[in-house]
């Protein structure tokens, strides 16, 4: 990614990823209860939506961590594993049930998954207080950030912002308007946008819009008729799933792509989302930690492997469910003959580099992927269209 100019990208710096304090009590462990090193089948919960506006993103995440499992012969650290599947709804009360009853119920020795950030919020004490290792693989809110027995695949919330505050500030060419969902994670990419933006001598439009989540079956049309009375330069927005399908066709449709140019934190055209978008999509800029044309030997085969196995191109929620299984196989395997929740919480802050389809990352001192943020650009690509990758936009260290 050569020619990549980082002079005004915020370098948020932290300590190396910590090793935490172990407890003197025995977290969970084999099938709940055993000492670790019966050598049998490891027990691991995956908390993922079944239905609702994240049923998508959900399901390229559990594709993601089958197929790592499917890679190492249903083995994880040399150990045969079995999954406990629970759904995470779109509230956080079914989260919080479901996290009960892996917890309770199937005594998991540790768990992953979760997309929503509100759901995240709900359910991390949980584990937290039961000294059982959650390893997110989307949701990622500021409030977690290095929280005991807490880890993430994927990012922090704010990081996509913050990756592109310092290039919008400069290329949109005046003032930018800002629309987000109203929830945690609309809340951590507006402030990681801004962290960058104002520094970098960007200017605001106006308030940010802030749109209830999900929207559900309401228009869009009148926060974009806010949008329009700001008269920006350009937009900057963040939506996810479904809400994401049906704001960039909105914004299309009501005659805002022509005049507003559209950036965006990834996630707003990333999978199954593009698709539907279609040609409303054209154009958007977007700021994201995977491209599914990475070259490098991992995502080679990862693509290769995924879209044999599913007929349709990764994403980066797969990419985290694929990581999750990393970073899982590397603990197990580092844990030895004691695999137990609390040993495993240790390993995790000791794993060092994970080579992943993304290139290779580390986890920070806030439990996060330390990783490089790319810029996308959705291009057409034969009959639909595509994130085509621009240049590297740097790292976050934090």
């Amino acid at each position: 990614m050569g020619g990549f100019d980082r002079r005004g990208f915020l370098r948020l710096t932290g300590a190396a990823a910590a090793t935490s304090v172990l407890s003197a009590c025995s977290g969970s462990s084999l099938g709940g209860g055993d000492s670790g090193d019966s050598g049998g089948p490891i027990k691991i919960g995956l908390l993922l939506p079944e239905a609702g506006v994240y049923k998508a993103l959900g399901d390229d995440m559990r594709n993601g961590w089958n197929l790592f499992l499917d890679q190492h012969g249903g083995t994880l650290g040399g150990r045969k594993i079995e999954v406990a599947a629970a759904d995470e709804g779109e509230k956080p009360e079914t989260a919080k049930a479901s996290a009960e009853k892996l917890l309770k119920q199937e005594q998991v020795l540790v768990a992953c998954g979760v997309v929503s950030s509100g759901n995240l919020l709900a359910i991390q004490g949980m584990f937290t207080e039961a000294k059982v290792p959650f390893i997110s693989t989307n949701a990622s809110p500021s409030q977690v950030q290095g929280k005991a027995y807490g880890w993430r695949t994927s990012f922090v919330n704010d990081h996509a912002g913050v990756a592109l505050g310092d290039y919008v500030a400069k290329k949109a060419g005046g003032s930018v308007s800002i629309i987000v969902a109203d929830y945690a994670a609309g809340h951590d990419y507006l402030g990681g946008f801004q962290k960058t933006f104002k520094p970098a001598g960007g200017t605001l439009a106006g308030e940010p819009v802030m749109v209830p989540f999900p929207i559900g079956g309401k228009s869009f049309q009148p926060y974009l008729q806010q949008i329009q009375k700001q008269k920006p330069k350009a937009v900057y927005a963040f939506f996810a799933g479904a809400d994401a399908v049906k704001f960039v066709k909105e914004y299309k449709q009501f005659g805002l792509a022509e005049r507003y140019p559209l950036y965006a934190p990834g996630f707003l055209t990333e999978g199954g989302v593009l698709a539907a978008q279609g040609e409303a999509a054209q154009g958007i800029l977007n700021a994201l930690h995977y491209a599914d044309g990475l070259d490098n030997p991992t995502n080679r085969r990862f693509v290769a492997d995924y879209t044999k196995a599913y007929g349709t191109a990764p994403t980066c929620y797969a990419v985290a469910g694929y990581d999750a299984g990393a970073v899982l196989d590397q603990a197990i395997k580092a844990a030895g003959d004691d695999v137990s929740s609390e040993n495993l919480e240790s390993q995790f802050g000791r794993l060092g580099d994970v080579d992943s389809p993304r290139g290779t990352w580390k986890f920070g001192a806030s439990r996060s992927p330390v990783q490089e943020w790319y810029l996308r650009e959705v291009k057409q690509d034969g009959d639909g269209h595509a994130n085509v990758l621009v240049h590297a936009l740097g790292k976050i260290e934090e």
